[in-house]
Formats: C-alpha cells, sequence, structure tokens
C-alpha cells in the first residue's frame, strides 16, 4: 500500500514517512509523495510526513486523506486502519463510577510527588485492595483512556476493585532519567500512601518511554512490587546520552527470553 502527501507545485524538496518500523524517504511522482509500506502486521498505526521545503525549512504534516486525526504527546498525527480493526471494547462499555482525589506525596526531591488518586466507588479507605501506580498518569488518562479501562474492568468483575495512583512528572526528564533521588522519593510517596489506603496484594507499576524505564527500577529495588509495565521503556547502552540531562549509563543484557537490566554506574541528581 501507498501513503501519501500531495504536492502538485513541488513546494518540499523531501518528504519522509514518520511512523515506527515504517518510516522513510517518500517518491514524489504525478503531483504526489508516496511512501510504499509493505501491508504492516498491526490492524491499526499513526503516523506524519516530515517534509522539507525548498526554502530548507522542516515541516510537519498530515495525510489529508486518512481516516481521521489523534493527538499524541508529540502532536497530531494522522490515522491508518485495517478494515479488520476493531476497537477495544472496554473504550464503549459502562464502567463504575469513581472519585478522583489530588494530593501531594512526599519526596527527597525539591518538589514533592503531586499524584491524582482514582478509587472505585464503594471502595472504603481501610478496605484491602491492589494498587497500580502509572507514571505519567495524567497522560495515560487523557490519550489512553486509563481511567475508563479501569473502570469498565472493574465494572464487568475482570478485575477486583483497585485504587490507580496516576503520578504527575513535574520534571520529567531528570525524575524518570534514573535518578536515585525520584526512586527514593517514589518509596516515600508508597509509604504514605499505604497509611492512607489498605493495599492488598503486590504493587503494580507502569509507565511509556521513560516512564517505563522507571516503573522497571522502581519493580527491581521493591520486593512488594508483583507487576511492571515497561511500554516501549528507554533502555540506554554504554555511553551516557547528553540532551537536556545526562542519563544513567544502562546495558540490557537478554537472558533465556528475558529482559535483565544492569545499571553500572550512575550519576547523581535530585
Amino acid at each position: 500500500m501507498h501513503l501519501r502527501l500531495p504536492d502538485p507545485e513541488r513546494r518540499y524538496a523531501s518528504v519522509e514517512l514518520d511512523s515506527p518500523g515504517i518510516g522513510g524517504p517518500s517518491e514524489w511522482r504525478g503531483g504526489v509523495w508516496r511512501r510504499r509500506v509493505t501491508r504492516p502486521r498491526v490492524q491499526r498505526i499513526e503516523y506524519h510526513f516530515r517534509a522539507i521545503g525548498t526554502d530548507g525549512r522542516l515541516r510537519y504534516k498530515l495525510d489529508p486523506d486518512a481516516v481521521r486525526t489523534v493527538q499524541t504527546a508529540f502532536g497530531p498525527r494522522s490515522v491508518w486502519e485495517s478494515s479488520r480493526y476493531q476497537q477495544p471494547a472496554w473504550l464503549d462499555q459502562p464502567g463504575v463510577t469513581g472519585s478522583m482525589t489530588p494530593m501531594e506525596l512526599p519526596s527527597e526531591l525539591a518538589d514533592p510527588l503531586p499524584v491524582t488518586v482514582w478509587v472505585p466507588r464503594g471502595l472504603r479507605s481501610r478496605q484491602p485492595a491492589p494498587l497500580l501506580w502509572c507514571h505519567d498518569g495524567p497522560e495515560y488518562a487523557e490519550r489512553a483512556d486509563l481511567v475508563q479501562w479501569a473502570a469498565s474492568h472493574v465494572a464487568e468483575g475482570a478485575l477486583p476493585p483497585f485504587r490507580l495512583v496516576l503520578a504527575q512528572p513535574v520534571r520529567r526528564m531528570r525524575w524518570y532519567a534514573a535518578s536515585p533521588g525520584y526512586l527514593r522519593s517514589v518509596d516515600l510517596a508508597l509509604d504514605a500512601l499505604s497509611e492512607k489506603y489498605a493495599v492488598r496484594g503486590p504493587l503494580a507499576v507502569m509507565g511509556a518511554s521513560l516512564g517505563g524505564l522507571t516503573s522497571l527500577l522502581v519493580g527491581l529495588r521493591r520486593d512488594d512490587v508483583g507487576a511492571v509495565l515497561s511500554q516501549s521503556g528507554s533502555f540506554f547502552d554504554a555511553e551516557p546520552v547528553a540532551r537536556d540531562v545526562v542519563y544513567a549509563r544502562m546495558s540490557l543484557w537478554p537472558v533465556s527470553g528475558s529482559t535483565f537490566l544492569s545499571q553500572g554506574e550512575t550519576r547523581r541528581w535530585v
């Protein structure tokens, strides 16, 4: 199949499709930039085009023929969906009502850890229940409908009533880049939550990108964590990556189909 960006006046000197796994240069022919894509194994993709104009300026362009667009953390994206694609059923299923309680939890950092705790209706504070800590929680709630996912699964009995902690990063690039100070602060925050709420069973921790890295590190340092979702985790190899901050040195070692994280020299920041 082809993903296309019309350019009848040849305003762009080059165009690349930007999408994980299928991105790359497009070819201009007949007034249209075309990127030939082997039909992906997935049934839904999000993408945009990186177009460099004849003036040398970079522009991000959407596909005008796309079925729809979505807002992401990195701006709008066009959407392609297979004819077989079906959105998750839980998006439209009724969910239990719940309360959203904002809190500021103690930390070792210059700022407290702001979180919002979702609790399904009827679950009392001292009633033991599982707890899920979500890094980048507000963004997960807004862009991935995480609260709807929780509410619908509790309503249908697929999950027991549980508490969902939506953790908000104040200084994301510092906090989530394997910061020892942040990891110790999560310990303090979880202790504070356990004083307010009765927690049953092992904790679960989740996050994406740097939040996925941090979730894994939280799981490795705490014996009471029983599940970690590291979604597209940001793992670095060998040398520190210098951008806005210096990241910890990390190496990944695949062992028997599993991934183990070996933490080498780190630079402490708080």
